[in-house]
């Protein structure tokens, strides 16, 4: 499963989308437009997975996930 720390890398960002196909381009989007995500810096390290409600985050070095909401 994607979803795991032990996943994490400082030189790349993992995303894993649990939408449908036909949804693919439109969440790739709004991942890149998320605030917490919308720069190459911000994605480095993490390995993010995106479902329609929420996206859930870990992150290099440490040892819990970090459940962001979709901007309003």
């Amino acid at each position: 499963m994607f979803g795991k720390s032990d996943l994490c890398h400082p030189n790349y960002c993992l995303v894993h989308l649990v939408v449908k196909h036909s949804e693919t381009a439109e969440f790739v989007q709004r991942v890149l437009r998320h605030p917490e995500l919308n720069s190459r810096a911000k994605r480095m390290g993490k390995v993010v997975r995106v479902t329609r409600d929420h996206l859930y985050v870990w992150q290099w070095h440490s040892n819990y996930r970090e459940v962001l909401d979709w901007p309003g």
